[in-house]
């Protein structure tokens, strides 16, 4: 802990030129004896840090203290700094600030915050209230090597209890999945965070297994049908968010698409989104389950409400 503490006092240092003994000990929260006595451990190693007293006095280091910049150009760090703004906008880790504060060290305080080519937001755009603090419960378990008691419900809306060894945040198709050793059932498992309804940070932590070779996050190609729809023109701008453009062929009045996909929730979910503006030409029987759907739903609506004066 004093290594890293020393380690972000000379990026504070070498970053912002002056800082104080209060401001430092406010930013990692100890004292400001402590502060001084890693400001004595830092001279003792060779770091040139001066002390100035009184009115704007403070630690600074020579001007001619720098570190070394060519092992990143600039474009590599500003592509590491866009990055880790967007998880700090997620994630509440002290370490990502800490991390471009260094890169702007090494810059030599160029214009490396500035705006970058590339902006990243992990942010969904409309993100669930406990969402981000889903993430940090999760990442403080994961960086602490302590194991989770969890609660989960799974794509059926059954909830089951799982102890779990936490190892990564997993990022993939807009949505975040923790991925873990499940105590409960003996083998690793991706846990999607939104459907992990209460988590608790157990006392005792865990030796780290051996993960497996990276495998395909999701295998679907057990239940992948041939699938051919028929769009309205209306539905040209949602088209190119689901189906590439070889599988695509626009008439002038209709839209064919012609793919492959796994037969699931998500599926239906998605063909029910596009309303009256797709029709599944094949299989048969997506066909006719939307068709039998459509008929329930008309029913509901058909049928008069209780309270309703009319």
């Amino acid at each position: 802990m004093k290594l890293e503490r020393l380690i972000g006092i000379l990026m504070i240092l070498l970053n912002k030129g002056h800082v104080t003994a209060k401001e430092l000990s406010q930013r990692f929260a100890v004292s400001i004896r402590t502060i001084q006595r890693d400001i004595d451990s830092l001279s003792v190693a060779g770091i040139p840090v001066t002390a100035a007293t009184g009115p704007g006095g403070g630690y600074s280091l020579l001007e001619e203290y720098t570190l070394h910049k060519n092992f990143l150009r600039k474009e590599e760090m500003q592509l590491l700094n866009d990055v880790l703004g967007g998880l700090g906008k997620l994630l509440s880790q002290a370490r990502f600030t800490d991390i471009r504060e260094k890169l702007n060290v090494v810059s030599q305080k160029s214009d490396l915050f500035g705006s970058g080519t590339l902006r990243f937001d992990f942010m969904p755009w409309l993100p669930p209230f406990n969402l981000e603090d889903k993430l940090n419960k999760l990442s403080e378990a994961i960086t602490a090597r302590k194991c989770l008691e969890i609660d989960y419900r799974d794509q059926k809306g059954e909830s089951s209890h799982r102890i779990v060894e936490p190892y990564q945040l997993v990022m993939k198709d807009y949505a975040w999945y923790l991925y873990g050793y499940c105590l409960t059932k003996r083998d690793f498992r991706y846990f999607k965070v939104l459907r992990i309804t209460s988590i608790l940070i157990k006392a005792e932590g865990f030796e780290p297994r051996p993960l497996p070779e990276p495998a395909a996050f999701l295998d679907f190609s057990d239940r992948l049908i041939d699938i051919r729809l028929k769009f309205s023109m209306k539905a040209i701008g949602r088209i190119e968010d689901y189906f590439s453009e070889q599988d695509v062929q626009y008439g002038e009045n209709c839209i064919i698409v012609t793919t492959r996909y796994p037969e699931d929730k998500w599926l239906y979910q998605t063909l029910r989104s596009f309303g009256k503006e797709v029709e599944v030409l094949a299989p048969l029987h997506i066909r006719e389950r939307l068709r039998q759907e459509a008929a329930e739903i008309a029913r509901m609506y058909s049928e008069q409400l209780e309270d309703n004066p009319s």
